[in-house]
């Protein structure tokens, strides 16, 4: 019984803390995602720019939910809302390219 508990509390220590390093290398990524697209909109010609922000903005909602359940100690919640916000910078940064932007 008291080898049962001390691996299955070592198993939750170690579960932890690889959710941990999931969620800092994600949180990481999406941080500088995040600025790399704030750059983009900003060199995507004048004519795009409503379309752009719109996709910008969308991934901006989803980063800053995916803090909200960061503060709320909800990591698998927040990982999957911040890959979520990584797949939408990305896609915004494919756009971007797509219509001219130079920074994209």
């Amino acid at each position: 019984m008291k080898y049962i508990t001390i691996i299955s509390f070592l198993f939750f220590i170690f579960s932890s803390n690889v959710n941990a390093n999931q969620l800092m290398d994600v949180a990481t990524r999406a941080d500088n995602l995040k600025a790399s697209a704030g750059r983009c909109y900003l060199s995507v010609p004048q004519v795009y720019r409503s379309t752009v922000a719109s996709l910008y903005l969308n991934a901006n909602k989803m980063f800053n939910n995916g803090v909200r359940f960061i503060k709320m100690k909800q990591v698998g919640t927040a990982i999957n809302m911040l890959k979520s916000a990584n797949s939408q910078y990305l896609n915004m940064l494919r756009v971007g390219r797509q219509v001219g932007g130079r920074s994209c």
